[in-house]
């Protein structure tokens, strides 16, 4: 498959490296706010990791949300920018069981005591990485409301706290 790719001048700790420039449209995202785009950001994702880095451009055609990508959430990796183009929006998928589940904080709960949906953007052991846009009419938005409103109403399947409460 042909790859819109272009070259950039990125610093990083080290000096100045060229990274390439890659579009999540070559990787299978439609952006049409209806389709889920989850497996092209794994794709593109993957290939940077892959690759040494590079940026990651969602494509936003120039217009007012013109492109809406849907995903579960996006796992970055180290050496990349997450580049939201004017006219893109790239929202969470509000799909409790779809979404990945994390281990507490440690500050929160003992490990197993409270379990949490993952962030929306993310990744572990992360360096080297940069979400940038292009002001209002770049969009992310992780559906906080849907999660929130959960949390309020109590209807939420995981994230409340257990207690064990024993009297003897």
């Amino acid at each position: 498959r042909a790859l819109h790719r272009s070259a950039f001048p990125c610093q990083i700790s080290q000096g100045t490296m060229t990274w390439q420039s890659i579009n999540i449209r070559d990787f299978g995202a439609v952006g049409d706010g209806v389709t889920d785009d989850t497996a092209a950001f794994e794709q593109a994702i993957l290939f940077l990791d892959q690759n040494g880095g590079g940026r990651l451009v969602v494509d936003g055609s120039g217009y007012s949300f013109a492109s809406h990508y849907r995903s579960l959430p996006i796992k970055l990796t180290s050496h990349m920018i997450l580049f939201v183009e004017r006219g893109a929006k790239i929202s969470a998928i509000c799909d409790e069981n779809a979404w990945p589940l994390d281990d507490p904080f440690p500050s929160y709960a003992a490990p197993g005591d409270y379990q949490r949906y993952t962030g929306y953007l993310g990744g572990k052991h992360l360096t080297n990485v940069s979400i940038e846009g292009e002001g209002v009419e770049s969009v992310i938005d992780g559906q906080g409301e849907y999660w929130w409103k959960q949390i309020r109403d109590g209807t939420q399947k995981v994230g409340s706290i257990t207690t064990n409460i024993v009297v003897g």
